[in-house]
């Protein structure tokens, strides 16, 4: 198994995938979504994820937001490794510019969403 270089994780690091690896199905059924990846992202980085589709940039997103767990490997952010700990999401949605959108309302016709999450320890729910 190929390892990344080894550098020095700092308080900095935001985002780290650690020798990650996701497949689906098993034996001769077994598809590969996203082959052997290392990734460090610092604090305050600015990323953009391009390539063809099916090579993997969806699929690093969820895995950095644990909606899917990797195959082999390590997934942190923040310090903390991603499904090590339950997380209770709460969303808010609200609208951009004055009018909720549509003709004649004055505010651009879509919406902006964001999410905040908080761990807690298992159990403790």
């Amino acid at each position: 198994m190929t390892t990344m270089t080894e550098l020095p994780r700092t308080e900095d690091t935001f985002i780290e995938l650690e020798n990650v690896t996701l497949t689906y199905g098993r034996g001769d059924k077994q598809v590969t979504a996203l082959g052997l990846t290392n990734l460090r992202v610092n604090q305050g980085d600015f990323v953009a994820l391009v390539g063809p589709s099916g090579c993997g940039k969806s699929t690093i997103l969820k895995l950095v937001t644990g909606l899917i767990k990797a195959s082999e490997g390590y997934v942190y952010v923040a310090g903390r490794e991603v499904g090590a700990t339950r997380l209770h999401l709460g969303h808010s949605l609200r609208v951009v510019g004055g009018g909720g959108g549509g003709s004649g309302s004055g505010g651009p016709p879509f919406s902006s969403a964001s999410a905040s999450a908080t761990a807690s320890a298992p159990g403790s729910a």
